[in-house]
């Protein structure tokens, strides 16, 4: 299964680019880039004490994954540590409209059956390359809720399943620009 754009993401300009392609990351989350962050391969103390919560909705972009695999990036190559936690991808649900046009698609609230088919077809992706060991969506699990919740109540059925004392709550469109203070 493969994650190609719909063509609603346009290339940044020259002047525009992504952090991770600074970094010199091979697209695909596989290769690290050279001079990023390393997990060290001893037991991750973070993970015992952390647990990320990834939010995502459907979106114009659906079915492409590249924005949650940007956010996922990000986060792994910026926020050290974070590899190996315990991570929710919390897939929160929407409700079904026939009327098209602006004001409709509010925040993935309100969704046409095309884009309710895209949005399932998002989150088959998510799946394959959780499946596939893609190394952005490693630890992940998928958090699928059946119908719309909203960020807070979608929030409150991920946070029961945190076994951690700590949680790191991300959204699938707001990716890392730079490395944190240590």
């Amino acid at each position: 299964v493969s994650s190609k754009p719909t063509g609603l993401m346009q290339e940044p300009a020259p002047h525009e680019k992504r952090p991770f392609e600074e970094a010199g990351e091979e697209y695909g989350g596989r290769v690290p880039p050279e001079g990023g962050i390393r997990e060290k391969e001893e037991k991750n103390a973070l993970g015992d004490k952390v647990t990320m919560i990834m939010a995502t909705s459907p979106v114009k972009s659906n079915p492409s994954t590249e924005l949650l695999e940007q956010t996922m990036r990000s986060i792994r190559l910026f926020c050290k540590g974070t590899q190996k936690l315990p991570k929710i991808i919390l897939c929160d649900g929407y409700t079904l409209t026939t009327q098209t046009g602006q004001g409709t698609a509010r925040k993935g609230r309100r969704i046409t059956r095309e884009k309710a088919e895209d949005y399932k077809e998002y989150l088959r992706r998510i799946q394959a390359h959780i499946d596939e060991g893609n190394a952005n969506f490693e630890g992940c699990k998928m958090l699928i809720l059946p119908k719309l919740h909203g960020f807070g109540l979608a929030m409150q059925e991920a946070i029961k399943l945190v076994k951690t004392p700590y949680i790191l709550v991300a959204q699938h469109d707001r990716a890392f620009i730079s490395r944190g203070e240590d």
